[in-house]
């Protein structure tokens, strides 16, 4: 199974308040997370893996694997992203107080929902859908629905990253979107797409001119 870490950029997963956390329970290696991970992953037809950690780019070695010496930072969320025979699925999770055991509770899970299929009620893999990953969105169409749902997901991006000061939508979608720009350490491609299309959807002004 070939695998990759990458930076965790803005946490846009389910999000648990840090006095909510649970301490780890898992008493599993990290190597037998990873074999599970992988077992559970490769018989959804998952050939690649993409892990996000609390992480700096500079921390990521060339071949995707994090340096002997790397600094994670204090976040403890995980994602985990492959392509299955069900579609591409995203699965995020910083329910522990720590990325390995959120990362193990990302494997279990996988090996509970595959346990749905003994009985054969979900033969079409139905209990895999609530984690499919958004696809990519692109200006006027993408993940929203709404104009509220756009500006509910740009504030909550804002909260996330510590961004207080915003004046109004055109200045929060400019200050959120160096912050998600691919090219910097916190950016992230997937983010900065869902940008564009929120961006699209409420009409925010881009250097005087309005997103279309």
């Amino acid at each position: 199974m070939q695998y990759e870490f990458r930076a965790l950029g803005l946490w846009t997963g389910p999000q648990t308040p840090v006095s909510q956390r649970r301490r780890s329970q898992f008493k599993a290696s990290y190597d037998v997370t990873l074999d599970l991970l992988f077992r559970e992953a490769e018989l959804l037809g998952a050939k690649h893996l993409v892990l996000q950690v609390d992480l700096k780019p500079r921390d990521i070695r060339v071949d995707g694997l994090p340096r002997a010496d790397a600094r994670y930072g204090a976040h403890p969320g995980v994602v985990v992203s492959f392509d299955s025979q069900h579609g591409p699925l995203r699965y995020a999770t910083d329910a522990f107080d720590d990325w390995r055991s959120n990362l193990r509770a990302v494997a279990l899970s996988l090996e509970a929902l595959r346990a749905v299929d003994r009985y054969g009620v979900s033969k079409r893999g139905e209990q895999y859908r609530g984690w499919t990953a958004l696809a990519a969105a692109t200006p006027g169409q993408g993940p929203f629905t709404t104009r509220a749902e756009a500006e509910t997901w740009m504030r909550k991006c804002a909260a996330e990253s510590g961004i207080i000061n915003w004046r109004d939508l055109d200045n929060l979608y400019k200050m959120l979107a160096v912050a998600m720009h691919p090219d910097m350490p916190s950016g992230n491609r997937d983010l900065w797409d869902r940008l564009a299309a929120a961006a699209a959807l409420l009409g925010v002004r881009k250097n005087g001119a309005t997103v279309a």
